[in-house]
């Protein structure tokens, strides 16, 4: 773990690596040595149900991959009890897939995300998965360039994957009534 995440904690590990990323590329003068600040980090999910990829249950799940990495080599899986926004900040490369799983000897329910906001985000290796699930009013990856193979996406209001040049395969259902390309 870095000098700034140990000071900061995990709530602050992301604004505090945003702050080292702009300080080195512009070379701004800070009071505080950008040499502590934490480079790249890859992150390597344990082998599991779902391969090697992380289960998110909660955005609390995400806080904690986001304080701490930019890459995760390994997908990204959204349990089927996941509510709400889904809100992965810092994340700039997964190199296998981004969806969503139900597992039916525990539970018949789809996971119910409002949003997914990738703000980051600019290479997928694998696929995204994020069809058939009707509370998914948002998508957003604007910095998305490159998806490894499909991408299914069913939104009712917005979508935006204004930087997407590469997909094997692209779907995209429903009523948005906001593309942003």
């Amino acid at each position: 773990m870095s000098v700034v995440s140990q000071k900061l904690g995990p709530f602050l590990a992301t604004f505090a690596s945003t702050i080292c990323r702009d300080a080195r590329q512009h070379e701004l003068s800070l009071d505080m040595d950008v040499s502590t600040c934490p480079l790249a980090q890859i992150c390597t999910p344990e082998w599991g149900y779902e391969g090697y990829s992380y289960i998110i249950n909660n955005q609390s799940d995400l806080d904690e991959i986001a304080a701490k990495c930019t890459t995760i080599n390994g997908s990204i899986a959204m349990s089927y009890n996941y509510t709400g926004a889904f809100h992965l900040p810092n994340i700039r490369n997964i190199t296998k897939g981004f969806k969503w799983f139900t597992i039916l000897a525990v539970s018949m329910d789809d996971p119910k995300p409002t949003s997914i906001n990738l703000p980051d985000l600019e290479f997928l290796g694998g696929s995204i998965w994020f069809n058939s699930l009707p509370t998914l009013k948002s998508f957003t990856a604007p910095k998305l360039k490159t998806v490894g193979s499909k991408a299914l996406i069913d939104v009712t209001q917005e979508l935006d994957l204004r930087s997407l040049v590469e997909s094997e395969y692209l779907s995209v259902r429903g009523d948005a009534t906001r593309w942003v390309n």
